[in-house]
């Protein structure tokens, strides 16, 4: 069985929109107020399936898509804060130890 957090460690929108995915369903209560709306609007029930599924697919790439780059700038954060702390941490050489000096 899959977990949730298996999924956001990924920054593939093809993953987010799987899970995204898994509760719209036919049956599911959403969708098919969605169809009956078109439908009371004169809508043939298959050119309203149709339209719905497009709708729906287009959210749920569009929230995949956010959520991959989500995830990318956070993976971006964790690898930049490190390197900004240890530009602060790491000092310039003093000036006598460059002319080949020995500092005492």
């Amino acid at each position: 069985m899959r977990r949730d957090h298996e999924v956001y460690r990924r920054d593939n929108p093809t993953q987010h929109a799987a899970h995204l995915s898994e509760g719209v369903t036919p049956g599911n209560p959403a969708v098919v107020a969605m169809v009956d709306r078109l439908t009371t609007r004169g809508l043939p029930r298959a050119a309203a399936q149709q339209q719905v599924v497009g709708l729906l697919y287009g959210q749920i790439q569009q929230e995949a898509a956010a959520m991959a780059f989500r995830d990318a700038l956070i993976g971006a954060l964790f690898a930049a804060v490190p390197g900004i702390a240890l530009a602060f941490l790491v000092r310039r050489p003093r000036e006598d130890a460059e002319a080949g000096g020995l500092a005492l």
